[in-house]
């Protein structure tokens, strides 16, 4: 009922209809044969190719009238250049060729001024349709069907800027691939500066975060607390502090100290630390001063290689660095540090040290002082944090307020 058999037939031997009273299979076996160079002549309607980038040489016709629906009539010179047109491809075939068959009924000069008018203007006869519509989705993702019509004609004459843009976004995509190859260095890349500069504006806001959740808790807390706090402070810290109960293993002797690892998994315990983990990796330096001279921070606290265990607050060098690392996302405090190290710290006592009427236990986080309670100093990532004992005229000036944290081997 198709004809399938002669048009099969045809197509084996290099030719072919195309019209829209053809089924759309045969129309898009036509297109594809035509498109590869193994049709050799299409009798077509003018709607052949509309968009389609054909491989046509020469295009023939037949007569220079057309059906309208209503009666016959003459080829605009707008039609004539649509049709004439496909003789060559844009940009790829230097030559085409049009021919216009004789017509006892059509003078010549009426075809050479046919061919020669250059006054008319180009409209697209472009129409979008549910059956376009329904192919552009099955064969292609929403992001690249949008594309297509905007490469259109049509779309080119409703909204010219579009166009520019689909292309200035092509430009700029080209640009992107190309500086993104010359950017790639064996020494290292942009991509990787991108995500130190990346890492340092988390690490700054996740400060920012941990400061503004401490300013909220002061105003939950309130002001009664704080005022009972400072009391208490105050009233207690030139006394030695008998009351906080020994962690195992805890040094009362003067600077310096050793690493004193041999039971610091039994003072984590006690002091509830998680285990170290790698959900949280932060860093803080720990500076100690006492009488104005500064006292090590040794190798491998919280770390005991003879039983193998490592503590979530411990070190790795002697440059104070302490490192933070936790299986679980939490605040650390300087007591705890000084918990784990097994050395004392109170708010009036450091080891052997205690405040008394020559001499005072201070802190200072980041050059400034501290006058809350000692013990709980956040170990904030990337702070520094200098403890000292002795009189004033010993402080260290300046107070420490800078560590070089780039150099760090996690």
């Amino acid at each position: 009922m198709l004809g399938f058999d002669r048009w099969s037939a045809a197509l084996e031997m290099g030719l072919a209809a195309h019209h829209a009273g053809m089924v759309p299979p045969f129309k898009e076996a036509v297109e594809a044969c035509f498109a590869e160079g193994l049709v050799k002549a299409v009798f077509a309607t003018e709607t052949l190719a509309l968009g389609v980038n054909m491989p046509a040489r020469s295009v023939v016709i037949e007569r220079l009238t057309k059906f309208t629906g209503e009666a016959r009539a003459f080829l605009t010179p707008g039609e004539y250049t649509q049709l004439t047109g496909r003789a060559g491809r844009r940009g790829i075939d230097d030559l085409g060729y049009a021919i216009v068959l004789w017509s006892p009924f059509v003078p010549f000069d009426q075809v050479a001024s046919l061919a020669s008018s250059r006054t008319y203007g180009l409209q697209s006869a472009f129409r979008p349709t549910y059956n376009m519509a329904a192919n552009l989705v099955r064969r292609y993702e929403p992001p690249e069907a949008h594309h297509l019509l905007n490469l259109s004609f049509a779309q080119f004459q409703a909204d010219r800027a579009v166009v520019r843009f689909e292309a200035r976004i092509e430009r700029q995509q080209e640009k992107l691939a190309r500086l993104t190859a010359e950017a790639a260095c064996e020494r290292g890349d942009v991509g990787e500066y991108r995500d130190l500069v990346g890492a340092e504006r988390e690490a700054a806001r996740r400060r920012i975060a941990r400061a503004e959740r401490r300013r909220q808790l002061a105003w939950i807390v309130g002001i009664t607390i704080a005022v009972a706090a400072g009391v208490f402070f105050f009233t207690n810290r030139n006394e030695r502090d008998t009351s906080t109960v020994a962690l195992p293993g805890e040094l009362t002797t003067k600077a310096p100290w050793d690493a004193n690892a041999a039971k610091s998994a039994a003072r984590a315990t006690a002091l509830g630390l998680p285990a170290e983990g790698t959900t949280m990796h932060e860093h803080a330096d720990v500076e100690i001063f006492v009488h104005g001279k500064k006292e090590p921070i040794p190798t491998d606290i919280g770390i005991d290689p003879a039983a193998g265990t490592i503590q979530s607050i411990h070190t790795h060098d002697d440059t104070g660095l302490v490192h933070l690392e936790s299986s679980e996302s939490r605040e650390f405090t300087l007591g705890e540090f000084f918990g784990v190290w097994g050395v004392r710290f109170t708010p009036s006592c450091l080891g052997a040290y205690c405040n008394d009427a020559n001499n005072r236990l201070q802190v200072f986080v980041d050059g400034d002082e501290v006058t809350d309670d000692l013990q709980d100093v956040q170990l904030d990532d990337q702070t520094v944090i200098v403890v000292t004992y002795g009189a004033a005229a010993e402080l260290p000036d300046p107070i420490p307020s800078t560590f070089d944290f780039s150099s760090i081997n996690p």
